[in-house]
């Protein structure tokens, strides 16, 4: 279900009979078409536990976004439901389409809290998300350089104590 153009895809469960995803389901199109406005790479699967092709279908006409075919709707549901913390429905997971990360189990909370996606997609806050890539990149090159230093270091310490087929094992890790 991956495209490679698109970074972000999400699923949503639900059916017409459920009251909360008849409410959410609206939400969800216009944050969908803003999003899509704003050419953000989102695209959303819905994964439908409707019960008849009809109620799929009569529900889907609704949706402006991609579906599971009935056909393959309870293979895809049941190898989701655990990998996705499905409980309950309407459920909707942001993923992080290239690398498979799940970016936020509680998708329906973040669309109700941030319906125009000013903080789309949602991610993580920490200061290595907030650092531009060239200064993230030379810190990894500072650590990894104090690394190998206090390794040298450590071996050095070693050799005086250790025989020396032990401390060629550790400078071979």
């Amino acid at each position: 279900l991956v495209c490679s153009s698109i970074k972000l895809y999400l699923f949503i469960s639900c059916f017409d009979r459920c009251a909360p995803c008849r409410q959410f389901t609206p939400v969800l199109a216009k944050f969908y078409n803003e999003m899509k406005k704003q050419n953000k790479k989102l695209e959303i699967i819905w994964v439908s536990r409707d019960q008849t092709s009809e109620d799929f279908l009569q529900y889907f006409a609704k949706m402006p976004w991609l579906a599971v075919t009935m056909q393959n709707i309870q293979e895809v549901y049941n190898r989701l439901v655990p990998s996705y913390q499905v409980k309950g429905i309407p459920h909707l997971v942001f993923i992080d389409a290239q690398s498979g990360d799940v970016i936020t189990l509680d998708g329906r909370t973040k669309v109700l809290q941030d319906p125009y996606g000013l903080q789309f997609p949602w991610r993580s806050r920490s200061v290595a998300n907030l650092l531009p890539s060239s200064l993230k990149e030379s810190l990894i090159a500072q650590i990894r350089a104090l690394q190998e230093r206090l390794k040298g270091q450590l071996l050095g310490l070693l050799s005086g104590f250790l025989p020396n087929n032990l401390v060629k094992h550790f400078m071979k890790r």
